[in-house]
């Protein structure tokens, strides 16, 4: 998607305000915009490191950021990310953390 430099601050600032209300309802952990240009995939082939420059090929959204939140379950979560600029274009990926 092309933006405006309109489009692109009017989006950013929503991005503002939600996180101001997350912080002020106590359920933001923690986060922060990535660059996905400076990506690497890692991997080990015989013993051998490979690295190498971008995300994974089959993925066709680039991650461009992210937010750890606390709620009581899963629907509480995509209740509060729904609210997101992002849930209007594309995904929000919710992933749960493991008990470990």
């Amino acid at each position: 998607l092309k933006y405006s430099d309109a489009e692109r601050k009017a989006e950013y600032a929503e991005y503002g305000t939600f996180t101001e209300a997350i912080k002020k309802n106590g359920t933001f952990v923690d986060g922060s915009p990535v660059d996905p240009a400076g990506s690497r995939l890692v991997r080990v082939v015989g013993g051998k490191t490979e690295v190498m420059n971008g995300q994974l090929p089959s993925r066709k959204e680039a991650l461009v950021g992210y937010y750890k939140l606390k709620g009581k379950n899963v629907d509480e979560i995509a209740t509060l990310v729904a609210k997101l600029p992002t849930a209007r274009k594309g995904f929000i990926e919710i992933l749960p953390e493991m008990e470990m």
